[in-house]
């Protein structure tokens, strides 16, 4: 059986006819059309596109506010977690340091320490127990050891105090450090976080490690301040 074809002009189709053998006395027909994707335009007398040799410039990493020094991206940390914190001045008040180690169930551990110009002692202490709870996902419980009487005392016996009367003391006084505390109520408003107390300078590994860290933080001069001193609620 011969078999032609013959493209349409200005389409996208193909018009296929079969024609029988002379001398048969059944004639059959077929005509079909089928529809066929048009190719992909490439123009050959376009210029090869210039591949640039120069560095890809990737914006800088938004430091902390507190010129943490941390891993722009660390592993994921599992709950239950372990935290160890420190701070300190010196003198104090004066350039603060602060650091804390977060140990995840599954064995990952992560320190954090950072430099504030001008702080004390307890914003200190408070600091590295919030960054450190700031960087633990929502809904993590959490242990957090600090050798702060006043920071673990704060937590867990006079802020809810403080809240109910208007953030002042017995003293009907401002709070002291009113600004940190609120931000702590904020991060365990959605963690469940235990509070331990721990002798500092003794024999701790951890805690040692966080007193190394903070004052290690305190001798640097901060990229940034974070959060200044106010001598209207600090001590």
């Amino acid at each position: 059986m011969a078999r032609k074809a013959s493209k349409r002009s200005h389409s996208d189709q193909f018009e296929l006819i079969f024609d029988p053998p002379s001398g048969s006395s059944d004639v059959l027909t077929v005509e079909e059309e089928i529809t066929v994707e048009p190719p992909t335009a490439v123009l050959f007398d376009e210029p090869a596109l210039a591949v640039s040799t120069e560095a890809v410039k990737i914006p800088p990493i938004v430091e902390a506010v507190a010129d943490a020094e941390t891993t722009p991206t660390r592993p994921e940390i599992v709950g239950p977690c372990i935290i160890y914190t420190d701070g300190g001045c010196e003198p104090n008040p004066g350039r603060g340091g602060w650091a804390a180690i977060i140990i995840g169930a599954n064995g990952i551990e992560v320190e954090l320490s950072g430099t504030v110009e001008d702080s004390t002692n307890n914003r200190m202490e408070i600091w590295a127990a919030l960054q450190a709870l700031e960087n633990i996902p929502p809904g993590l419980s959490a242990t957090v050891h600090t050798d702060s009487q006043y920071l673990q005392k704060g937590a867990t016996e006079w802020l809810k105090g403080w809240k109910r009367k208007g953030w002042v003391n017995s003293a009907k006084q401002p709070v002291a450090n009113k600004d940190l505390w609120q931000l702590v109520d904020a991060a365990i408003s959605t963690r469940k976080v235990t509070w331990k107390w721990v002798r500092g300078h003794a024999d701790n590994d951890y805690n040692n490690r966080c007193d190394v860290l903070a004052n290690a933080a305190a001798k640097k001069k901060p990229k940034k301040q974070a959060p200044a001193l106010d001598q209207a609620s600090a001590s």
